[in-house]
């Protein structure tokens, strides 16, 4: 169960959001001939060689100073949404990572939907809030 909040996860495999989630994307122009991955990737779009398109569920409707209760025997990360600050979580310190993504500069990237906070920019930086 996904507690009111404001935060993302990336969208699994599944059809929907899981209940509580709304649904959003960001489409990223890369452009480069070196683009790679492997293993397990969010849902969403790749092309080895011109754009990524991730697909998130996020949380919309609480208050981030607000904490909520989540599983907290292991560690586990959430992505910040509205703003680079993290969701309280109850028993857990959280920290906050980022991660700056060079896109191609062609102003064709695209957004729709809930998505973490700075992913629908150009060259955008994803907040991730690690919790322990």
């Amino acid at each position: 169960k996904f507690i009111a909040g404001k935060y993302c996860i990336y969208k699994g495999s599944d059809r929907f959001c899981p209940k509580g989630l709304t649904f959003g994307w960001v489409f990223w122009s890369d452009n480069y001939n070196n683009d790679d991955y492997d293993g397990y990737v969010p849902d969403g779009t790749r092309s080895q060689l011109t754009f990524t398109q991730i697909n998130f569920c996020c949380r919309t409707d609480g208050d981030k100073d607000e904490p909520i209760l989540l599983p907290t025997q292991s560690p586990f990360f959430l992505l910040a949404y509205e703003s680079a600050k993290c969701q309280m979580v109850k028993w857990a310190v959280a920290s906050l990572e980022w991660i700056y993504y060079s896109t191609s500069g062609l102003k064709d990237d695209q957004r729709n939907g809930s998505y973490p906070y700075n992913g629908g920019t150009m060259h955008p930086t994803i907040y991730y809030c690690y919790y322990q």
